[in-house]
């Protein structure tokens, strides 16, 4: 939960070792009241632009996982919010969640897990859950809706971060991210989400 920054650290409210830390740039805190991009919550996000760096720790991104989150792109640039891409210490998964280039609502987990193309309005709050397991479409869910194309199980080991691949830095918010090492079922997507 980003709204948990301390201004250098995001801890991880399980205590299991998987904060997020700032590494480069600035992050600021955001409240939102009333109906605003999309979303009708009373929520802090955490709001960086292409220079603010996160990252998680090595093996942050397990091979058998479900992931959810709420984020949002915030103008100028629209590259990838979660990221597995070009981590400095571990690498090689080409996972993104949520967004690239000037798409809201895509994923990729070393092969792209639903349709390459923007869903709904680019900047508004994008609430998903995609599994690296599952049957398709219902294991991408976009606003209780099952939007996968593909259930081939090809994630790999890997460490999140947010603007280390160079070539897809963001202007963002960021609300929350959660991550499992198990598959979890549409049902329960839909219940975290």
């Amino acid at each position: 939960i980003f709204s948990d920054f301390d201004g250098t650290i995001v801890p991880d409210r399980m205590d299991n070792g998987f904060a997020a830390t700032l590494t480069a740039g600035a992050a600021t805190l955001v409240p939102y009241t009333g109906l605003l991009n999309g979303g009708g919550n009373e929520l802090i996000a955490l709001r960086g632009t292409t220079s603010t760096k996160l990252l998680w720790p090595i093996n942050s991104i397990p091979a058998i996982m479900t992931i959810c989150s709420v984020s949002r792109y915030t103008g100028v640039r629209f590259g990838r919010i979660f990221n597995g891409l070009s981590s400095p210490t571990q690498s090689g998964s080409n996972l993104l969640h949520g967004h690239q280039d000037s798409r809201r609502g895509v994923v990729h987990q070393n092969a792209w897990k639903t349709l390459q193309t923007s869903v709904g309005v680019l900047t508004d709050w994008l609430v998903i859950c995609g599994t690296s397991g599952g049957s398709h479409p219902d294991n991408i869910i976009i606003d209780q809706l099952g939007v996968g194309i593909s259930s081939s199980v090809t994630n790999t080991v890997g460490q999140l971060n947010v603007n280390y691949l160079t070539s897809f830095l963001s202007n963002f918010e960021v609300h929350s991210v959660y991550i499992w090492n198990a598959i979890l079922s549409p049902t329960q997507m839909r219940h975290t989400t």
